[in-house]
């Protein structure tokens, strides 16, 4: 067998193994927005991948051409999965609706159906080819209408996969942004590979490498995603629940590092935000280092500090928490600064007010003990 025989079937192999392994960590991680259809599309890579090699290890032109039909159960099943994912993975959950998902899988079932029953009307294939290379005999074809259909399907559906990840890249924390990088990379192999096949490369043998790009799609996962089970940090409505809190948020990492500061901790800090990221904390508020010291993994730390802001000392409720994963594990801290300047200032004049009062309260009574001493006296 030749070698880029041997290579392709080898990858083939792991590429399905890698996708078999994921499916399996994805499962575990059921809970996690996004993380079912996630293993979906796995499965969907799986079966394409097994298809592809069982095509390609048969020597009949008519068991090729059967699994090359069962492998797209895979392929029709691939973008659909992969854009229902990135829409929850990007927080547009809310956009898919029933009617939206049935216009969406009208199409994947009509190209089913088209390519089960091509031989009736040569639709999706015009006519097949038998290519000869050596020892290896590859099935090829001329597509016909309703392939290229699909085709543009796929690509559109990738296209806004893509376009909501880049989306979701530039608006995301920096701890994040490794995540959605790796997404890009695992949506943009196969889609790079699949328009090298679809270009018809006589060097490839007229093999269909997009399933062997779903190695690269799973090493990007298993960097990207679970190197630092960072599947279940979600940047979901990050405007809403970051940027705009009134409240100073800090996020830390295990080593105490500045990953991200929201609009209002930028204030309290002072200077530009890009100035702090990186920086240990200790290093950006030093003279309240002694406060990471008293975190410990299992507990907080809440103590009330001055700040001066150039123009008055402000009061602030500091609290540092350690920030846990969904199997309890230490990732990081947060920190959160609410200003209570005008709350101790009432609190302030209370305290006089009150003072005052017991004041007077004293007085009163020094008054009627004079005045009933000199009543007896009068006696």
């Amino acid at each position: 067998m030749p070698l880029l025989a041997v290579t392709y079937v080898g990858l083939l192999i792991v590429g399905m193994l890698t996708a078999l392994g994921l499916v399996w960590r994805s499962l575990k991680e059921r809970m996690v927005p996004g993380a079912k259809m996630f293993a979906v599309s796995l499965g969907a890579v799986i079966l394409w991948s097994s298809a592809a090699l069982l095509a390609f290890l048969v020597h009949d032109v008519a068991h090729k051409l059967f699994w090359m039909n069962v492998g797209y159960f895979g392929i029709t099943l691939v973008p659909l999965s992969w854009f229902l994912f990135v829409l929850r993975y990007t927080g547009h959950g809310s956009w898919l609706n029933r009617r939206l998902l049935l216009l969406l899988c009208v199409h994947p079932v009509a190209t089913l159906l088209l390519v089960w029953t091509d031989p009736w009307h040569h639709w999706f294939r015009q006519h097949l080819i038998v290519v000869n290379n050596g020892p290896i005999l590859v099935l090829d074809a001329h597509m016909g209408p309703a392939f290229w259909a699909h085709t543009v399907y796929s690509y559109l559906l990738l296209s806004a996969a893509a376009y909501l990840l880049i989306s979701t890249h530039v608006q995301a924390f920096r701890a994040y942004r490794r995540q959605t990088t790796a997404l890009l990379i695992a949506v943009l192999a196969p889609w790079i590979a699949n328009v090298v096949t679809l270009l018809g490369a006589d060097f490839l043998m007229h093999l269909d490498i997009t399933p062997l790009a779903f190695v690269v799609s799973g090493l990007a996962f298993t960097f990207g995603l679970f190197h630092r089970q960072s599947l279940d940090l979600v940047p979901i409505a990050h405007d809403v629940v970051f940027r705009e809190l009134e409240t100073g948020v800090i996020v830390l990492d295990r080593q105490d590092r500045i990953v991200e500061v929201n609009a209002a901790a930028r204030s309290i800090l002072g200077g530009n935000i890009e100035n702090v990221i990186g920086r240990a904390l200790r290093e950006v508020m030093p003279q309240y280092g002694y406060l990471v010291s008293r975190c410990c993994d299992k507990e907080s730390v809440e103590e009330e500090i001055t700040i001066d802001d150039g123009a008055d000392n402000r009061v602030y409720a500091f609290r540092l928490a350690p920030l846990h994963d969904r199997r309890q594990q230490i990732v990081g801290r947060l920190v959160t600064l609410r200003d209570v300047t005008r709350r101790k200032a009432a609190e302030l004049i209370l305290s006089h007010q009150t003072e005052r009062l017991r004041v007077l309260h004293e007085i009163d009574r020094a008054i009627q003990t004079a005045l009933s001493v000199e009543s007896v006296a009068h006696i």
